[in-house]
This record gives structure tokens, sequence and C-alpha cells, in this order.
């Protein structure tokens, strides 16, 4: 399943030689990444990933002739491999990057808006991070993600079947996802039926992405996705997505649920924390909501959803092999705080069916 080396063998992808030169340098400052090659342009890059098989690619986007989106595409359907995407933290490089995730890419990193040599060398411990996490990635799963990239702007007419669907419309879910979570997300939006509880999103993100990310979820789903503002009232057929850089929580205002947000501590390294959005819809919400953890590096939210399970809502991992990253549903998981662990593909069907079991109580699933 994943990939886990002792001496993490990696490729850089560059047009430019001196961010090829650095990034080299910056990656080598740790003994255990290698990087076996470097290459200028998408064509002499995907030879040299056919023939030496690294462990992680760091990929440009914008590039020129075949791009960072084109070389990913390529990579992923003819010898794929966790792939880091370096951009520019523009609005077309945010763009793009998310494309790129969509399309097959593991994480990404932003240039520092300089682009030079110096300037690099700021990322470094957050490049060399996430190089070693995306050497742990499932391929498999990846690879079942990306290949279905390409249906991810039209809504399905393969919708989640809900029949004569009704709810609590005071039902909440909450999802914290992080590594791979833009791809999974991607694939299982335009499954979605079109009336849903409300859905809560934290997936680790920086400012400046969000916006755009749930702009792009929002074109996938006969849902309303947007990027929560403070004061938004959390109600049936809306998603929320955490914005980067804010904690995301919700709260009651009269008989009514609304979005809060802060610039908190980080929890568990992250802001926005998955963990401070399971604990508030917890608190808020008690037995009236389901947790769900996805793909994602860490342990963030492993014991908050462990509070939604003892206020008798329901608690879903994402399974070991449909999770890019088994990262923090294994944590959850570990820690007892989960019903069931499910495909990437099942997660909603079962929280349709738990709801459809018991529309206006608790959806509790199947205690296992």
């Amino acid at each position: 399943m994943a990939n886990t080396v002792e001496t993490i063998k990696c490729i850089v992808v560059d047009d430019a030689a001196l961010m090829r030169a650095t990034i080299r340098q910056l990656l080598e400052s740790d003994p255990q990444v290698e990087v076996i090659d470097t290459a200028g342009s998408g064509p002499v890059a995907l030879q040299k990933i056919r023939e030496q098989c690294p462990d992680v690619v760091t990929m440009d986007i914008e590039m020129p002739g075949m791009d960072g989106i084109a070389l990913l595409r390529e990579v992923m359907s003819d010898c794929p491999v966790p792939v880091v995407m370096v951009s520019s933290h523009t609005q077309a490089g945010t763009q793009k990057t998310l494309e790129a995730m969509e399309a097959g890419a593991v994480d990404y990193v932003s240039k520092p808006t300089g682009g030079k040599g110096a300037d690099l060398r700021d990322i470094a411990p957050v490049l060399i991070a996430k190089v070693k996490q995306a050497a742990d990635t499932n391929m498999a799963a990846l690879w079942r993600v990306a290949a279905g990239a390409d249906k991810c702007l039209v809504p399905s007419k393969q919708r989640v079947s809900t029949g004569e669907f009704s709810f609590d419309p005071q039902h909440v879910i909450a999802i914290g996802i992080s590594c791979g979570g833009p791809a999974s997300l991607a694939d299982i939006f335009p499954d979605l039926p079109e009336h849903m509880p409300a859905v809560l999103i934290t997936q680790h993100m920086p400012a400046g992405f969000t916006k755009s990310f749930a702009e792009r979820l929002n074109r996938m789903t006969d849902l309303n996705v947007k990027e929560a503002e403070r004061g938004d009232e959390v109600r049936a057929d809306h998603v929320f997505i955490a914005p980067g850089d804010w904690h995301m929580t919700v709260r009651r205002r009269a008989k009514k649920l609304v979005v809060d947000l802060d610039q908190g501590p980080t929890v568990c390294s992250h802001r926005p924390s998955v963990d401070r959005l399971l604990r508030s819809v917890a608190e808020v919400c008690g037995s009236n909501c389901t947790g769900i953890i996805m793909t994602g590096m860490g342990n963030d939210g492993a014991e908050a959803i462990g509070e939604i399970q003892r206020a008798g809502g329901s608690t879903i991992a994402q399974d070991a092999d449909s999770s890019i990253v088994y990262g923090m549903p294994k944590a959850a998981v570990k820690l007892g705080n989960v019903d069931q662990s499910v495909a990437l593909q099942d997660i909603f069907p079962n929280v349709v069916r738990a709801l459809h079991a018991s529309p206006h109580g608790a959806a509790q699933l199947a205690r296992s």
C-alpha cells in the first residue's frame, strides 16, 4: 500500500535552473532525502521518471510547453508516483494548484512571492516535511481517485440514491480531511444527493486557497458550497469550507446554528483545525450530528471525534484501502472513536442510510 522507505529518492522538476539547484540543495539538507535527478521540461521529466522510478517528484506548475498539469496527468496514467507541486501563490497559481490536486498531486508548496533562491530557503522545513509525507502515499488509492478527475466539474447523474429522503434540518455533518483531500472530495462531490443536512468541512489549507477550493466544489454539486464566513447560518443543502488560517466552529444564536471563526492558537500544528470543528459540533449538536475523518497525515481530530461518539452522534473513518494517506483516520480508529471504517465511495451512502433509519433523531450507525 504505502511506499515507506528509509531513503527517499526524489526527482526535482522546474524549468528554472536556479530553482532546480536551490530545491535540490534544500531537500538534500535532510539526510533522509536523496535527489537522484532533476529535469527542466515536461518531456525530459517524464522520461526520467519512467526510467528511474523515484519515490517522490517535486514539480513546478508553470512551465513552457508541457506544463505541470499536463505532465502530472501523463505521470499518473503512465508511471504513477507521489507528486508534490511547487507553485506561485497567486490567483492563477491557486487555480492551477487545485486542478493539480484533483488530478492526483499529493500535496503542494507555495513559492515565496519573490521566487528567488534565498526566499525559497524559508519554505525548506515545509517542503522537506511534505516530501517525506508524500513517500507514505497509498498510490493505489491515489490512482483510483485521479482516474476519475475528468468527471469532477459536472454533477453526476449517478448520485447517492435518497428516495423519499427526510432528515432533521438541524442535523450537522462535520468532516475533517487533509493530505489527499481535494482529490478525494472532488471524486465524491458530483455524486452527492441534491438534498443533504448541513456539511461543515475543515480541510487543511492555507489562506488564499479555500475560497477557490469552495468555488470549484460548488461547480461539482447541486448543493451550495462556500468558504465559511462568521455568522453564516448552518442549514440544510449548504456546505461550508473552513477558511485558510481560521478555525471554524459552530454556536447557537437564538434557535439557529451559525458559523463562528477565530484565529486562536494552532491545534495539532493546524489552523484551521479538525479538532476545533468536531469539538464544537459535539458540544452544540450533541447526538444530532455525524463526524467523519478522512484521508490525511497526522492525528488532527482523532480525539475530538470521540466527543461526538460519546455525545451519541455517529462517527465514520475512511478506510485504509481508499485513503490516500491513512494517518488521521488510523489515529481515530486506534483510539476507538469511530463506529465504522468505510471506503471513500461508501461514506455518504452510509450517512444517508443512517439518516433514513432515524431521520428526526440521532442518526446512529451500527456500532462495530
